[in-house]
Formats: C-alpha cells, structure tokens, sequence
C-alpha cells in the first residue's frame, strides 16, 4: 500500500501544490516595486527555492496573542457582535484572534435560532 506524500509534488493534489508553487515562483523572480506577503505555519516545509537568501526582505515570528491580548480581542468582538459581558467562554488556551471572532459570530448565530 502506498502512503500518501505532503508537500510540494504530492500525489493527492492532483498537480495543485506545484502549480501555485511555480507560479508563485515565477511571480517573485519577476517584481518590480510589487510587495508579497506571504504566511506558513511552518516555513520549514517550504520548498528550498523558497527560503533561499534575498527571496523575501523579512521573515517575521508572530505568536499566538498573550492574555492580556485576548481580553482587548475578546472584548472588541462582543461589543461588534453585541455579546453580553456575562455569557460564558470558551477555553481559549490556543486560540488565535481569527478564532475568537469566528466564536463570537457563531455564539451570535446559535443564539438567533
């Protein structure tokens, strides 16, 4: 039996991966005053011709917000979402902000039904 690959190249995306990669190659060799933004959760998959020297100006680590950025992101989307102070949470340990909106739109959708 036959294990399924990751990566760039893998059988089970039928091409897809080294399609997006070649042309986000072939995109970074030809900019002129472009800007590319580009995000991996773990840039060590990231194919070679990736990381290579002077592909991207900068590598930049964000983590996870801390507590007391949770509170400011918890607190800024009840109030979006108009969700009260009293009403319960989740635990949040390994949560991003994404995260967080996303709960406080659905707590909003399952509380309209």
């Amino acid at each position: 039996m036959k294990r399924p690959s990751s990566g760039v190249g893998s059988q089970g995306d039928s091409g897809v991966s080294t399609r997006l990669f070649g042309n986000l190659s072939r995109g970074c060799r030809s900019r002129i005053g472009r800007v590319f933004i580009g995000t991996s959760n773990d840039i060590s998959k990231l194919p070679p011709e990736f990381t290579r020297a002077e592909r991207f100006d900068g590598v930049f680590f964000l983590d996870l917000p801390d507590r007391a950025e949770k509170e400011a992101i918890w607190s800024m989307y009840r109030a979006h979402f108009e969700i009260p102070d009293g009403q319960n949470r989740p635990d949040d340990t390994s949560w991003t902000g994404a995260e967080i909106k996303a709960c406080c739109r659905l707590a909003t959708y399952w509380t309209s039904l």
